[in-house]
């Protein structure tokens, strides 16, 4: 029988995702009740012709085998290598002989027949996972469901009964020092009385006590020494409620609670050994060849031994920094591999290699690394799309290590690209070619410059100074703006999963020619916009400064393949230094330096993430964004890029970019559903939910739902339903579509098809649900309905 469909059924206290990875066997894949999969593999067996495929094999072989056989006696190097050509020209030709065609092994999938050994095993798996999870009196029992065709269904029926709990834990050691360790330690225990029973916690306790050890100096400590007892007869009441349960039905307390009894065991001889570090020895070489002594110089610095090249003068103070294990320090193992890390993370060193060498209970610890190259360029050329049509871009940078003796990084890269975007400025039948000059450099510090010790107390945290110079030139068929920006950053990492970034000096200089702007396109911005006077004031020529920080918290490394989690906000205050040194200082127009607008502002935005997989081949992704900005002081307008927008491919993708909103302002004559300019807002909340699926190979699908607007904060006459209001939540636009992504490992090319479910713009309720516009026959029927996204990447 073909198996179609098994799941469990019953289970309250665990959840499906966790269950179903148990299942020993699995079921066909089904796409709106169909199994297509299994469709594609009988059609690859079809055309599987296993005999010409062995001919195939016969065939290269003999030839191969000819080549090498004419080959001079003796000549075994180019008898090795058309061998290496025979096994790499048959093994393709092998594989499909042993597995199938493509058809049967990439697009297909073979048929899934009911195996009743393996619903055994997944029975037994199913109840020892129970049993693990605290649930020892758990009842499970396999119902199989047939049906008419010959398929199959399996349901694995749970019944959980009452968890055991957690009524004591004990530590036994008749080492006096690790018993004040674990004791000083049990706030931090992952076991806890009345906790439900887990064995994966006992696990984790088991780490969490050999990282504390090692940590203290216990250098040969292993969880192997830690042995564990689970008693699940009678235990001692540890609460009041205990105590008169157990008088009064004694069997039930003995039966739902248990004891666990950790004992810490001895090495066979003696006891456990805390090492100090006796020296420390840090080894810098230039290249992967062995240097010659006499090429090298040996210094000691703050108690550590250095040896490096003579040519060469790096900073010593900066490697002490990044070393954070000294002499006559217990060994640590988080610090070490701590210091690892930074290391690694300076951009500095090919390779990090530690040694460590015990003698009694002294330890010497080596450190070994490998310089990259002081000079480095590197070039990129691709396309991208954003506006309207794909364009080129180029990008071209310079990178130098250890520029002045300090591990100093300093980059510059050059970027130019050109996009085509449709205007409503330029004839229709042309794509305007909108060009990005950039220039950008950098030039970092793995330090943090602050007075006094505090850059001390940031040693352990990777802490990097950096200094930020940007120009760059945009035209666009509308405008022409020139940026130069000057900033200075911190950066630490509290952990390899949270970092921290503090800029408390961020100027950006804005020049756009008055003549470069489209006069007509600067009278439609404010008649379709409804700013006024603020969208001129937005297109002066500026300055614009700010203190900013922001904090990041993110599990998703190495792809969105797995259960993670991603959260950043960012905060800025924006003119408020300079308009103390203009009040105060030098006693000066608040407003402007000269022809330049300042601008007063406060602006904050946090972005979360969620990443789940149901499946082996499906995952939901689910992302949250808002943000405020609000201007202060005298400043009635916000600088034009501290705006928020919404709509385009990574945004609400069923709205052109930048075309959303505000709230449900929609300016008069137009087409809510095809905005022509800008759409900028003080506030924006957004959320999309995507659902992705791998089909076949490289080919991914998924289906999706955006929601999200921006808006005024205050009531504006020009722009009627353009502030929040309470109810905001009917001022949301609403789309959905599908998407293919081709992924290619290196790089994820995605098409999205978007259309609009509700338009806030729209005068009337019944106009607004757009949905009603939706045909399949004539999908882009109406105009502006449905969209079509290319992007790099996932969206989110």
């Amino acid at each position: 029988m073909l198996l179609v469909n098994q799941r469990v059924k019953g289970n309250k206290s665990i959840k499906d995702e966790e269950l179903e990875p148990l299942f020993r066997q699995k079921a066909n894949r089904k796409i709106l009740g169909t199994t297509p999969y299994l469709a594609f593999y009988f059609f690859g067996k079809t055309i599987w012709d296993t005999s010409r495929v062995k001919r195939q094999i016969a065939s290269k072989e003999a030839y191969y085998n000819k080549k090498i056989k004419e080959l001079e006696v003796g000549n075994l190097k180019d008898s090795v290598n058309l061998e290496v050509k025979k096994e790499k020209k048959t093994r393709r030709l092998y594989t499909n002989l042993r597995e199938g065609n493509w058809w049967m092994r990439v697009v297909g999938e073979p048929p899934a027949i009911y195996d009743t050994a393996q619903s055994a095993e997944t029975l037994r798996e199913l109840r020892s996972f129970y049993f693990n999870h605290g649930f020892f009196d758990n009842e499970i029992h396999l119902k199989e469901d047939t049906f008419i065709d010959g398929n199959l269904s399996v349901k694995y029926m749970v019944k959980e009964n009452k968890v055991h709990r957690i009524r004591s834990v004990v530590y036994l050691t008749d080492d006096y020092r690790l018993k004040q360790l674990i004791d000083s330690s049990k706030n931090s225990s992952l076991l806890r009385v009345n906790a439900p029973y887990k064995k994966g916690n006992i696990t984790d306790e088991r780490e969490r006590v050999e990282k504390l050890f090692r940590n203290k100096g216990y250098f040969t400590f292993s969880r192997d020494y830690i042995k564990f007892t689970v008693d699940t007869g009678f235990v001692e009441p540890i609460t009041k409620a205990d105590s008169i349960l157990q008088q009064t039905r004694p069997h039930l307390f003995n039966r739902f609670g248990c004891g666990i009894v950790l004992e810490i065991q001895s090495p066979e001889k003696g006891r456990h050994t805390a090492y100090v570090v006796d020296s420390v020895h840090f080894s810098l070489n230039e290249s992967d060849r062995i240097e010659d002594e006499d090429e090298k110089k040996e210094v000691e610095y703050k108690n550590i031994n250095y040896s490096m090249s003579k040519r060469r003068n790096y900073s010593l103070d900066v490697l002490d920094r990044k070393v954070l294990i000294h002499p006559n320090q217990f060994f640590n193992a988080s610090l070490i591999t701590n210091t690892q890390a930074q290391l690694s993370g300076m951009d500095m060193f090919r390779y990090v290699n530690l040694a460590l060498d015990t003698t009694g209970n002294r330890m010497r610890m080596y450190l070994k690394v490998n310089r990259l190259p002081k000079y480095q360029i590197s070039d990129e050329l691709g396309f991208l799309m954003s506006q309207g049509a794909p364009g080129p871009y180029i990008n071209i940078g310079f990178k130098i290590r250890n520029l002045l003796g300090g591990f100093e990084v300093f980059e510059i890269n050059g970027r130019y690209s050109e996009e085509g975007q449709i205007s409503p400025f330029i004839s229709s039948d042309v794509v305007f070619r909108a060009r990005d000059l950039s220039i950008s450099s950098s030039f970092t510090i793995s330090k943090i410059l602050l007075p006094f010790a505090l850059g001390q107390q940031l040693n352990r945290y990777n802490p990097k100074t950096r200094y930020i110079f940007n120009m760059t030139a945009l035209t666009r068929p509308e405008y022409e703006r020139n940026l130069i920006k000057g900033a200075l950053n911190y950066s630490i990492l509290l952990s390899p999963n949270n970092q921290i970034g503090i800029s408390p000096t961020d100027v950006t200089v804005n020049i756009t020619p008055s003549t470069s702007l489209n006069k007509d396109y600067l009278a439609q911005l404010v008649q379709f916009s409804g700013l006024g006077e603020s969208v001129k004031q937005s297109f002066r020529q500026a300055v614009v400064t700010n203190f900013n920080a922001y904090y990041m918290y993110n599990e998703n490394f190495g792809g969105q393949k797995k259960k993670s989690k991603y959260f950043r906000i960012n905060y800025e205050f924006g003119g408020q230094m300079l308009y103390l040194v203009q009040k105060y200082a030098l006693d000066l127009n608040h407003d402007s330096i000269g022809k330049f607008k300042t601008f007063r502002y406060t602006r904050i935005q946090a972005d979360f993430r969620f990443y789940k997989p149901t499946s082996k081949n499906t995952i939901v992704a689910f992302r949250l964004m808002a943000g405020m900005a609000i201007p202060i002081g005298a400043s009635s307008v916000l600088p034009w890029e501290k705006y928020f927008f919404s709509g385009g491919s990574n945004s609400i993708r069923a709205w052109s970019p930048r075309r959303l909103g505000p709230g449900s302002y929609a300016p008069e004559n137009s087409d809510p559903n095809n905005l022509t300019t800008e759409q900028p807002g003080e506030m924006i909340l957004e959320s999309s939910i995507e659902v992705r699926q791998k089909l076949i190979g490289f080919l991914e699908g998924a289906i999706f739902a955006d929601a999200g607007n921006v808006w005024n904060l205050k009531k504006d006459l020009n722009r009627p339903g353009a502030e929040i209001n309470p109810l905001f939540i009917r001022q949301l636009a609403l789309g959905g579509g599908f998407g293919i992504r081709f992924d290619f490992s290196f790089l994820i090319i995605r098409v999205d098809v978007a259309t609009k479910l509700y338009n806030p713009a729209f005068s009337t309720e019944n106009e607004r649900w757009q949905i009603k516009n939706i045909s399949f026959s004539r999908p882009f029927g109406v105009k502006g309905q449905t969209l079509v996204n290319l992007g790099i990447g996932y969206p989110f």
